[in-house]
């Protein structure tokens, strides 16, 4: 299926969802899972060895939280949906690294490459993804577009363009952006 007829089949589905066609609930499940499983699955290589949650749950976990009440409705197209998505899946996985530290003895957890998180922040030190979560609280309070790139661009997995236009800013407004943010983030997580 085409990039187009993707897009507008999504956004078919999202607005019939609106309308309070209960079948079309299903219908986009079928329709976006493949690029909702490809969106885990990036975000799970970032995911320490032996993890205990499978890319399927969090695919079914960050669904289910979507579509729960009126969440849906305020999703207008397949760009939204996916960014959405994809933060949702960052939530889960946060909270679940949360609940992990809280049961161990280990109170630094475990720590992850923090460019296996954000590929083009030039580090070779490790970061807790807890403490990575933290840091883009931090940075959304003193700067949240640039906090929101960094969510997109790489827990949202967007590229430049699909950032831009979900913020409604140009290119390179995203990519000064997200300069300024990489260099904070390497600061602040050092």
């Amino acid at each position: 299926m085409g990039d187009d007829m993707f897009e507008s089949d999504v956004t078919r589905l999202l607005s019939d969802i609106r309308m309070g066609d209960e079948a079309a609930r299903d219908g986009l499940f079928s329709t976006v899972y493949a690029e909702l499983r490809q969106i885990a699955s990036r975000q799970m290589r970032s995911e320490p060895a032996g993890h205990t949650l499978q890319t399927t749950a969090l695919v079914h976990e960050a669904y289910m939280r979507l579509t729960q009440g009126k969440r849906l409705d305020t999703i207008e197209n397949r760009r939204h949906f996916f960014g959405a998505a994809s933060l949702m899946m960052k939530r889960i996985l946060i909270d679940h690294a949360r609940r992990r530290r809280s049961l161990r003895r280990n109170p630094q957890g475990d720590r992850l490459l923090l460019d296996a998180v954000l590929d083009q922040i030039e580090t070779t030190h490790k970061v807790d993804l807890i403490d990575l979560s933290d840091a883009l609280d931090e940075l959304a309070v003193m700067n949240k577009r640039q906090s929101e790139i960094v969510d997109l661009r790489f827990f949202g997995g967007l590229n430049v363009a699909d950032v831009a236009e979900q913020l409604g800013v140009s290119v390179s407004l995203v990519e000064k952006d997200f300069a300024a943010a990489r260099a904070w983030l390497n600061l602040r997580l050092e």
